[in-house]
């Protein structure tokens, strides 16, 4: 197919547009303005603001680039879901590409390596929106375990994927086509095939070496993606659009937490957490690791606010109530055997009014085995008490001494050992819920 002959003319229009263009930079530079700020301030659609930003040069006379505009044009449908897939991604990518100075077009590559598919796999284990292989993903200090990989997170492979191809740009002397074919078939491949068009006195030049035919592909296929983009009306190609502003933020969880508890907290649904975290790969964050979540970005607030609260779970022994329907504060006091000014107070709510499936922190109740437990103690006679750090705990058949490890807490000991905090608390004379590591506690036998 030859390209639309509007391509090889000058539009008036653009051509008005770029005298007015100039226009506002000489008077928006006078007043110490961005341009390129103000004229994108009111465009909703990500598309052609980052389409302005492409770098990588498009030669539509090399024969492989236009018969793979060809293909392209001729499977629409394709294009269009390619363009969908990337929608809650693009975003945040394409502003990482600025962040780092890089062509805009490398925001595209996804779509080559994993038709914008987090989940994506392939049959040689490369994994992700970047197809990451392990050996890689390794080398750039990304976490792969039972639990999680973070191959498949789109902000931990984009920073690994970008650091590796900014790597490759200076190893191959600042040759973008270079860099991207190291990136598909390996540096390796890549500079045995110049060492050996060098043995031979010929070019050095993409297109002049002679690589595996999936690499010779891949770079006519990421071109002719960022020309079609970049001119879709003259291409007669309808973009899904994009929004010009994040569609999704992120929050740093510091330790395990149940993917059923974020929902909650975030006020969405289980299922939104997993397709937005496919990196997570059961159904609570790692143990002892440091993750980001992404969440929808208008969820985000609502969940840090509960998260200001998370430490109260732990130091007030509370626990995590979804509204009802049909409940009401004095309800929910009544079930949890507290007041309504107690729970207007932890969870700093005005005015008694809450909402179904709000998340509340109530306090945790002491269930029949506790009370009985309780009652049963008061009829020992006082045990053998030795001293240990910072707590004193007795002695007894049917009991243990644990020495508390980093990570633990009263919920987590309490659940292990099948019993509750409030038993752990009296029965070690404990006066608050904090625990340090190397502190001895009495505990039941699991």
């Amino acid at each position: 197919m030859i390209r639309p002959l509007i391509i090889r003319t000058i539009d008036p229009m653009r051509y008005l547009g770029r005298k007015f263009l100039l226009i506002i930079t000489i008077i928006l530079g006078w007043i110490n303005v961005p341009a390129q700020a103000f004229l994108l301030s009111d465009q909703q659609d990500l598309w052609p603001v980052m389409s302005q930003t492409f770098k990588i040069p498009v030669d539509t006379d090399k024969a492989d680039i236009q018969n793979q505009i060809d293909r392209d044009l001729n499977h629409p449908k394709y294009l269009h879901k390619l363009t969908e897939n990337a929608r809650p991604y693009l975003y945040y990518i394409f502003q990482e590409t600025q962040k780092k100075h890089l062509p805009a077009e490398l925001a595209l590559l996804p779509m080559i390596e994993s038709e914008y598919t987090p989940s994506g796999r392939s049959s040689k284990g490369a994994v992700g929106l970047w197809q990451l292989m392990p050996e890689t993903a390794h080398n750039y200090g990304i976490k792969m375990n039972t639990w999680y990989d973070g191959r498949q997170s789109t902000i931990v492979s984009t920073k690994a994927a970008l650091n590796f191809l900014s790597y490759l740009y200076d190893q191959f002397d600042h040759n973008w086509l270079l860099a991207l074919a190291a990136y598909n078939a390996g540096p390796g491949a890549v500079m045995a095939a110049i060492h050996d068009n060098e043995r031979h006195g010929r070019p050095t030049d993409f297109w002049a070496l002679h690589l595996p035919k999936q690499t010779e592909q891949y770079i006519p296929k990421l071109l002719a993606l960022a020309e079609i983009i970049q001119h879709p009306k003259e291409y007669g190609i309808r973009l899904s659009p994009v929004p010009n502003k994040p569609i999704n933020s992120t929050v740093t969880i510091q330790k395990q937490m149940p993917l059923k508890t974020i929902a909650t907290m975030a006020h969405t649904s289980v299922s939104t957490v997993k397709k937005l975290n496919p990196a997570l790969k059961r159904e609570a964050t790692p143990p002892h690791q440091i993750v980001t979540v992404v969440l929808p970005e208008n969820k985000k607030p609502e969940f840090e606010a509960h998260l200001k609260n998370q430490k109260a779970i732990d130091e007030k022994n509370l626990d995590h109530y979804s509204v009802q329907h049909g409940d009401s504060l004095g309800t929910i006091a009544s079930k949890y055997k507290t007041t309504i000014h107690v729970l207007e107070e932890i969870n700093q709510i005005h005015g008694g009014l809450i909402h179904i499936h709000q998340a509340l922190l109530v306090p945790k109740v002491i269930t029949q085995t506790a009370k009985e437990i309780t009652v049963a103690e008061k009829k020992v006679t006082t045990p053998v008490v030795k001293k240990s750090v910072n707590t004193t705990v007795a002695t007894n058949s049917d009991e243990h001494e644990y020495t508390v490890r980093r990570g633990d807490n009263l919920h987590r000991l309490a659940e292990r050992f099948d019993t509750t905090t409030f038993h752990i608390m009296k029965h070690n004379h404990l006066k608050h819920a904090a625990l340090s590591v190397g502190q001895h506690l009495l505990l039941p036998n699991a």
